[in-house]
C-alpha cells in the first residue's frame, strides 16, 4: 500500500508514532505513576537545552583513520535534543522548545555541508549518520509540522527530501546498489529505517517517498531474518540496541501509518529478540562479545514488551526509568519511553516484581550463554561464547568466558580495538585486540582461531547443582586440529568448572589464558586475582601446565592495558585433557580445596569451598567426554 491508497488521514501531521487524538490521552498518560519519572526527565532534559548552543560541525573533518572531530557523535546529541524538545512542546505546547529545536534543526540545515560522516565515505553516500539524520528530520518535521512557519516547513521538507529521500534512491538503485543494502546487520537497519521515516514524513510531499518504503522493505527483510527463533543478536549488546532500534521503529512507524510491515514484527525471532539483552544485561551490566558491549536501555524494549506482553521487557526498563539519569545529547529514551510504556493492562508486572526468566539462558542459534544467581542484583554472573565468527563486529574468541562476582569483572572481555579503516579490514583479523590471545580461551601450538568460521554451543542438561553448555570450536582452528572442545559448568550459581578437550595431528602445546582487570599472582596450583571486593582462585592441574601472570605486551590500543593469566601445556603432545576450576570468594574467604583425578576414560573435579563439598564427572564416550554426574 502506497501513500494514494493509505488509509484517509495520511496527510495528517503529527503522524508518526501517534496523532493529534492521541495528545490528550497523552498528557493523561503522564500522570501515571510508571511514566511520571520517564516525563519530570523529559522536560528536565527539555530546560537543560535550552542553555546549551546547537551542535555545529567540527573545525576539521574526520578520515578514514581518525574519526576524533565526531560528526556522528554530533548529530546524535542533535538528535537527541532536537526529538526531545520536539515531544516536549507536544505535550506542553511551550514556545521555547519550539525555537531551540528549530535553532538545532536550522544549524543543520545551514552550517552542516553534509549528512555524511566523512569516516564512512564521501558526501554522496548514504550512511549511518545519513539514516539518523534522516529519523531525526522526519521526526522533526512531522512532530513540529502543524506549529512550523510555512516557509520554515518549505526549508525543512526541501532539505528532508534532498539530503535523505534523494541520497537514499541514488544509493540503492541499479546499477549498483551500496554495500550494506544487501548487508544482514545493523547497517541495512540503520540505513534503510531513517530513510523509511524521512519518507513516511514527506509522503505525497516527495514523489519518491513510496519507492523508498518498497526497497526498505525489500532489503530489510534479511536484516529481520537474522533474528531466527530465539531472537539472539551476535553483533553484540550494543549493535542490537542500534540495529533494532531502528528497525523497530521503521515497522511501527509503518503499521501506524496504514501501510503495513510485510509480516515482520511477527516472526517468531522479532518478537522474542527482547530476551536477549535483558539476558546479557544482567542488573544493567553487559556480558558481550565483540565490537560493542554496551549496555542496553532502550524503549524499543517496551514496544516489543507491548507487542508480545511480555512483563520482563517492562521490568527491565521500570528499573531503568528508577535509576535513570537525563544527559544532553544521545538517543531520547525520554520521548519513546512515555509513547511506548504500557499502562493499564492487566498483563503488566506488579512494581519491583522480579524477572520471570530462568537464570541459564543458552542461545544455541548464536552460540551465546550467561548464567547468573539473580537478574536484578547478581552477585555471580558468568557468560560463555562458542559461536559464527563471521559475524559482523566478531572477534575470534570462541570457547571464551566471562565472569563477574560481588558487583566487579574477575574474567574480562577487553573489548574492542580503535576504530579505524584498518580495523575494518582484512588487516583486522592480525590484530592483537581481535584475536583468540586477547581473550579467556585457548591457544593451540602457539595458534588462535580463524576467521569466518563457525563453531556451535550444545547445553548440558541441567541438574540440582548444575547448568552449563559445550563449545565445539574445532572447525575454527583449522588443519591440524581434530578436537576443540571446552565444558563449562557453572556449579551452585557460584563458580565455574572447566574441561578442556584438544587432540591434533602432530604433538603440540597449548596455552590456556584468563585475562583479569588488574596483576594477579601465582599461588599453587594456579594463581588469585585480588579485586576490590572479590578474588578470583584460578585452579589447574600443575602436574599438566605451568602458569605464569603476565602484563601482556600486545598491540594495544591507547590507555589499554591487559593482564592475563596463562597455563601452558608442560609437554607437547596429541591429546590434551585439561581441567580448571574458577572460584570466586569475598576477600577474607580461606582458599578453597580442589582434587583433579584424571584416569582412563574418566575425569573427577572434587571442589570443597566454605564447607560445601561437590564433586563433578566426565566420562569417555564414542564421541568424546560427557558430563555423567554432579553430586
Amino acid at each position: 500500500m502506497g501513500f494514494a491508497a493509505a488509509a484517509q488521514g495520511a496527510a495528517e501531521h503529527p503522524r508518526l508514532f501517534l496523532r493529534a487524538a492521541d495528545l490528550p490521552g497523552l498528557r493523561e498518560k503522564v500522570k501515571d505513576p510508571a511514566i511520571r519519572p520517564w516525563y519530570e526527565a523529559l522536560i528536565s532534559h527539555c530546560d537543560r537545552v535550552l542553555k546549551e548552543p546547537p551542535a555545529g560541525p567540527p573545525p576539521s573533518a574526520s578520515t578514514s583513520m581518525d574519526r576524533s572531530p565526531g560528526e556522528l557523535g554530533l548529530a546524535r546529541k542533535a538528535q537527541g535534543r532536537i526529538v526531545t524538545l520536539a515531544f516536549g512542546h507536544l505535550l506542553t505546547g511551550k514556545p521555547e522548545y519550539l525555537d531551540r529545536a528549530w535553532a538545532e534543526i536550522e544549524c543543520w540545515t545551514d552550517r552542516w555541508t553534509s549528512w555524511t560522516d566523512p569516516f564512512h565515505g564521501p558526501a554522496d553516500f548514504h550512511d549511518l549518520m545519513t539514516g539518523e539524520m534522516g529519523f531525526t528530520m522526519g521526526v522533526a518535521y512531522d512532530w513540529l509540522y502543524p506549529a512550523l512557519l510555512p516557509e520554515r516547513r518549505a526549508k525543512l521538507r526541501d532539505q528532508l527530501g534532498r539530503r535523505v529521500v534523494d541520497l537514499y534512491l541514488a544509493n540503492t538503485g541499479p546499477p549498483k546498489p551500496a554495500w550494506w543494502f544487501r548487508a544482514r546487520h545493523n547497517w541495512n537497519a540503520v540505513c534503510n529505517g531513517g530513510a523509511v521515516v524521512a519518507a513516511l514524513a514527506l509522503g505525497g510531499e516527495h514523489a519518491g517517498s513510496n519507492e523508498v518504503i518498497s526497497r526498505a522493505k525489500a532489503s530489510w527483510r534479511g536484516f529481520f531474518e537474522a533474528f531466527r527463533t530465539e531472537g539472539g543478536w551476535d553483533e553484540g549488546t550494543g549493535y542490537w540496541q542500534y540495529g533494532t532500534r531502528y528497525g523497530v521503529m521503521a515497522l511501527a512507524a509503518l503499521r501506524g501509518a496504514g501501510m503495513g510491515d510485510d509480516g515482520e514484527l511477527d516472526r517468531p525471532g522479532v518478537r522474542e529478540t527482547g530476551n536477549f539483552p535483558v539476558s546479557f544485561c544482567p542488573g544493567g551490566t553487559p556480558v558481550s562479545w565483540g565490537d560493542s558491549g554496551s549496555g542496553v536501555r532502550d524503549p524499543v524494549l517496551y514496544f516489543l514488551g507491548g507487542l508480545a506482553r511480555n512483563p520482563d521487557l517492562i521490568r527491565y526498563m521500570d528499573r531503568i526509568r528508577d535509576g535513570y539519569k537525563p544527559h544532553d545529547g544521545g538517543w531520547p529514551v525520554e520521548a519513546f519511553a512515555i509513547l511506548w510504556r504500557p499502562v493499564d493492562e492487566p498483563w503488566l508486572p506488579k512494581p519491583g516484581s522480579p524477572l520471570s526468566l530462568p537464570t541459564a539462558r543458552v542461545y544455541r542459534e548464536i552460540g551465546w550463554s550467561v548464567f547468573v544467581d539473580s537478574w536484578e542484583n547478581p552477585s555471580f554472573v558468568a557468560g560463555f561464547k562458542c559461536g559464527d565468527l563471521g559475524a559482523n563486529h566478531t572477534q575470534l574468541d570462541n570457547n571464551t568466558f566471562q565472569l563477574r562476582a560481588r558487583g566487579e569483572w574477575l574474567a574480562v572481555d577487553l573489548g574492542s580495538g580503535s576504530y579505524d579503516a584498518d580495523y575494518f579490514s582484512e588487516k583486522r583479523w592480525a590484530m592483537y585486540p581481535v584475536g583468540l590471545a586477547w581473550h579467556n580461551g585457548l591457544l593451540i601450538g602457539g595458534r588462535g582461531q580463524l576467521p569466518k568460521t563457525k563453531g556451535s554451543l550444545e547445553p548440558i542438561p541441567d541438574g540440582p547443582r548444575h547448568s552449563g553448555v559445550v563449545g565445539d570450536a574445532t572447525a575454527n582452528y583449522g588443519e591440524g586440529v581434530r578436537r576443540a572442545r571446552r565444558h563449562f559448568v557453572v556449579v551452585r550459581k557460584a563458580y565455574v568448572v572447566m574441561l578442556d578437550e584438544v587432540e591434533t595431528d602432530k604433538a603440540e602445546r597449548i596455552e590456556w589464558r584468563l585475562h583479569t582487570p588488574g596483576p594477579a599472582e601465582t599461588a599453587d596450583g594456579g594463581a588469585v586475582y585480588r579485586g576490590k571486593a572479590a578474588v578470583l582462585h584460578v585452579i589447574l592441574p600443575s602436574d599438566l601446565v605451568a602458569v605464569r601472570c603476565d602484563r601482556a605486551p600486545g598491540d594495544l590500543p591507547p590507555g589499554r592495558h591487559d593482564f592475563v593469566i596463562a597455563a601452558s601445556s608442560r609437554a607437547p603432545a596429541t591429546s590434551h585433557l585439561i581441567p580448571s576450576v574458577l572460584i570466586p570468594a569475598v576477600l577474607s574467604a580461606p582458599r578453597p580445596s580442589v582434587l583433579m583425578t584424571i584416569q582412563s576414560g574418566r575425569v573427577e573435579v572434587s571442589v570443597n569451598r566454605s564447607g560445601e563439598r561437590d564433586a563433578l564427572t566426565w566420562e569417555k564416550t564414542g564421541d568424546g567426554w560427557r558430563l555423567s554426574e554432579v553430586h
